[in-house]
């Protein structure tokens, strides 16, 4: 099972993860007896945190960082940084939908950020199953 847990960037709170993994686990939604590969945007906060802490339990992470610099990309929106450099604008939203996309299920911290909401239209339109949690640990919905 392909996991994706995401999240927003000024989450910081490991014991926050490790509720949410106690709780996935004991309502049967992840078993560690099957084989779990969590998937991770790279970004900070959230994506970065998980991935480490999937790690400390020798947990395969497959990781999808945002291709900013790839102007090539369809679709691209051109940006340009506070250094006066180029970006591809939708490299977050294309990086979801390829996350999306290779995974089997998400599992969020969500407290408003654009990018999990993307992240979160992203599973949801192709109907796979979203667990949504707050920056405590508690679910949403």
């Amino acid at each position: 099972m392909k996991i994706i847990f995401a999240g927003g960037r000024n989450f910081s709170s490991v014991n926050a993860i490790r509720k949410i993994l106690t709780y996935l686990t004991e309502m049967k939604i992840i078993n560690y007896k099957e084989k779990i590969t969590g998937v991770s945007g790279k970004a900070k906060g959230a994506d970065t945190m998980f991935a480490e802490e999937l790690k400390r339990f020798n947990i395969p992470v497959e990781e999808y960082p945002a291709k900013w610099d790839d102007l090539g990309a369809e679709p691209c929106v051109i940006g340009i940084n506070n250094y006066g450099d180029s970006y591809n604008k939708l490299a977050g939203h294309n990086r979801n939908t390829l996350m999306a996309q290779n995974a089997d299920i998400l599992v969020c911290v969500y407290e408003g950020s654009a990018g999990t909401k993307h992240m979160i239209n992203a599973m949801k339109k192709l109907g796979k199953p979203t667990y949504i949690f707050d920056y405590n640990g508690l679910p949403v919905y």
